[in-house]
This record gives structure tokens, sequence and C-alpha cells, in this order.
């Protein structure tokens, strides 16, 4: 297995989105071989022996990794089309829960943004058994002593809306100046399957606007106003935003860690084969 780790074709195979794998184990209660992947041994995968054109001659071997399924661990429709719109590019078949009637609202008691974002998905994996990605996102101003933080869904109460935030953000805020309503929002992704739990941030700072200014986003955007480009979020298209907004640069970060990690692919690399 040392001679594999530093070839130049397990190196090559890594940047292509390959994987040369051996047998780590022949479960045949299962009909299935069990792999791990020379140069990265992280990855594991199980391939059924019906799927192998050659049996006698098949013990090692180049596997294409296939497009993989992705659950969305949210309800949340507005974070769910930031989350695809940055997915669109990779060999990634999304779901969402809509697509599982059964799992209900997931209570976020953690007392971090990163607590909540691993209890998110730790409960879609174990209700769907499929890879999850979710994320918990907190809008943290300097002069609420980085309140509402944790709490910023619910910063007015139990089922408030979007609106009810926002109203009591402005009156918490009515009598604070410009230069000392500066606040970040910060976002924090996770990521989890069988063998591995992954966690990245995204932040991005700005000003608390006096008055609503917008009408695109959702939560807070009307009120974030990025210094930069002289605009709020809810002032921006989804493009502009995900470029410079704290879940696009969080969501760039996973992607980044997912890549890495042999999880995704990018839709321009070409089938190259399959198992031989």
């Amino acid at each position: 297995m040392k001679n594999y780790q530093g070839s130049k074709w397990t190196s090559l195979n890594r940047i292509k989105g390959w994987r040369h794998f051996e047998v780590k184990n022949i479960n045949k209660k299962k009909s299935e071989l069990e792999l791990f992947a020379v140069c990265d041994n992280k990855i594991t995968l199980s391939v059924k022996f019906h799927e192998i054109k050659n049996k006698n001659k098949w013990l090692s071997g180049w596997v294409k990794l296939n497009d993989m399924n992705l659950v969305i661990a949210t309800h949340n429709k507005d974070k769910c089309k930031e989350i695809l719109f940055e997915l669109k590019n990779f060999k990634v078949n999304v779901k969402t829960l809509d697509q599982f009637p059964s799992i209900g609202e997931i209570e976020e008691n953690g007392l971090t943004l990163k607590e909540n974002a691993l209890i998110k998905v730790r409960e879609v994996y174990k209700k769907t058994g499929l890879p999850c990605i979710g994320d918990d996102t907190g809008l943290e101003v300097d002069a609420l002593n980085g309140a509402p933080g944790v709490f910023s869904a619910r910063y007015a109460g139990k089922n408030c809306t979007y609106l009810d935030n926002i109203n009591k953000m402005l009156n918490d805020l009515k009598n604070i100046p410009h230069q000392d309503r500066k606040a970040q929002f910060r976002t924090v992704m996770a990521y989890k399957d069988s063998n591995m739990e992954l966690t990245c941030e995204g932040i991005v700072k700005g000003y608390i606007m006096k008055e609503i200014k917008g009408l695109g986003g959702f939560g807070y955007d009307p009120l974030f106003y990025v210094t930069k480009y002289k605009k709020t979020f809810a002032e921006m298209n989804m493009n502009e935003k995900n470029k410079i907004s704290h879940r696009g640069i969080a969501i760039k970060s996973m992607v980044q860690l997912l890549i890495k990690n042999g999880i995704i692919l990018n839709k321009n690399i070409k089938s190259r084969g399959e198992l031989a």
C-alpha cells in the first residue's frame, strides 16, 4: 500500500476524481466487497458482486465515484435555494426535507452555531441514512453584546416571522448611532456521512440599518448593510449575495472540503469508465 500512496498515478487519480481502491473485506453474506482508497483511506465504499464485470480477475482497480445523494438538513426554503445555487456545478443529486415528510422540525438546543449545525445533520442522517449538509447562522451585533447570535431565528420569540425579528432589532437599536451599529453574520456549515463529519464557517461584516432597504433575500437581509458594496443583502440578487455572504462563503469552503475528501466531483469531469 505504501508504494501506491506517493505515486504519480495516485495523485493524478485524486485530481481527476478517481481513486485506486483495494479490497478491505469480502462480505459473502451481503454479496459485496468493502473497498478502501489507497491514496486516501478515509474513503470506503461497498460494491455488489453483480457490479463487477470480471469476478475472477478483479482484486483491485480504479473506481469512478458516481454522483452522490445529498440531503439539505433544513426546512427553510430560502436556505435551500442558496445552498442549491452553490451546488449546481457539482455531480450531486440534492434532496430536500420536503422529500422526507416524516422528518419534522429539529430541535436546535445547542449553545453554539456549530453544535446546532451538527445536531441537524446528525438527526437527518439518522433518519435518512444519506449524506447530509446543513448549517446554523447567527447575526452578531456589537451593541447587543453579540446577540441575537444562536437565537437569531427566534429573536422575537417562538414561531416569530422574519418581520417580527426585524422590528425587534430596530427597536433594540433605536437609540444607537450608525457608527456603533456594527454587526457580522456568521454561518457554520456541517456535513455528515457514514465515515466522517466536517464543519467550516463563513463570516461577513457590516452594519445594521435604521430602516428596511431592499425587497430581496430573507431574514435580516433588509437591515444588513455591506459597506464595500453600498447595499443591504436585500438589495442584491442571489449571485451578488452568494459571492460575499456568510452562507455563500461557508458553502464554498464546505465544497472544497468535500472535493478534498473525494466526496463530490465537478460536473465538467467526464466519466472515464467503471469497475473493470
